[in-house]
């Protein structure tokens, strides 16, 4: 599990990573567009100033971006048992998650994870024992009736015969065990079996409770990062029409650069969003099988 989540931990650095690119592509866009406008004698020296300061930032934050992302990606070698300088490179985070598909399975996925559960297992197992047990008890305080054959030969001796001769016998019959005289001592261990029994029912109803209560906290928080990312790819969409509609009007004079700088840390802002919550969402869901298989 410590492997999986140093992954998509990694993978979510890197995809930071790639945010802090276009943020720092669409800062530099505004400070050319603002120096255009100036140099055409249509914009301020304010909104170059503005755009200056936010190019500056971003690339700041794209700094800070690539050492988490190399600290990540080390954490990852270190794993694998290799150098933590060594060049590793994970694979492209998903974009589009589908809630109804990872919620299909989710009720079965659950039980088959309480019944997996090893502290679950073992109960059974233990109650089963003590079920068999009650079992033969009770058997051997049934009478049994039981087919018994035997077969025979032997010579008879010089003594009392002339000639040797070779005499073959065969008998069967029934035979019938009556456990006459060991009832209260048996029903006593039957009684202690039972109780035993019951002990152990209930200790397997109590782990399968405790196990199915961590696989619905850990379902809770898949549900959770479910609900977050269908708001914020909505958040994102509309930010990436409010960057486009901004960009538009400060290009025709109408809007301002202040505006223009909002959308863009807008924009930013939902895109980084979407990538930790579906980084969460991976590591609630990678958490959750290792749950289910009893890692």
């Amino acid at each position: 599990m410590a492997t999986s989540d140093a992954f998509y931990k990694a993978q979510s650095a890197t995809e930071s990573v790639a945010a802090g690119r276009e943020a720092v592509a669409r800062s530099r866009t505004g400070v050319e567009l603002a120096k255009r406008l100036l140099d055409l004698g249509v914009g301020a020296r304010g909104d170059m100033l503005l755009a200056e300061t936010t190019f500056i930032q971003a690339r700041i934050d794209l700094g800070e971006a690539v050492a988490i992302e190399r600290e990540a990606l080390s954490e990852v070698a270190s794993i694998l048992g290799l150098r933590r300088d060594a060049e590793i490179r994970v694979t492209q985070q998903v974009k589009d998650v589908n809630p109804n598909l990872i919620q299909s399975d989710m009720a079965y996925l659950l039980e088959e994870g309480v019944r997996r559960n090893p502290a679950v297992m073992s109960a059974v197992e233990e109650t089963n024992a003590a079920q068999a047990n009650i079992a033969l008890m009770a058997a051997e305080r049934r009478p049994t009736v039981a087919l018994a054959a035997s077969t025979s030969r032997s010579l008879t001796p010089p003594t009392e015969s002339a000639t040797e001769q070779r005499i073959r016998g065969w008998s069967i019959g029934l035979q019938v065990k009556i456990p006459l005289f060991s009832g209260f001592s048996s029903f006593h261990s039957e009684q202690a079996a039972i109780a035993q029994r019951n002990s152990r029912i209930a200790a397997t109803l109590k782990a399968e409770r405790e196990a199915a209560l961590k696989l619905w906290q850990q379902k809770e928080q898949i549900d959770i990062q479910l609900s977050k990312l269908v708001l914020i790819s909505d958040l994102l969409n509309a930010a990436e029409k409010s960057h486009d509609l901004a960009l538009g009007r400060y290009k025709t004079g109408v809007g301002t650069m202040l505006e223009l700088l909002q959308a863009q840390k807008a924009l930013t802002d939902a895109a980084l969003e979407k990538n930790k919550t579906i980084s969460a969402l991976m590591i609630a869901q990678s958490r959750l099988a290792a749950m289910i298989d009893g890692i």
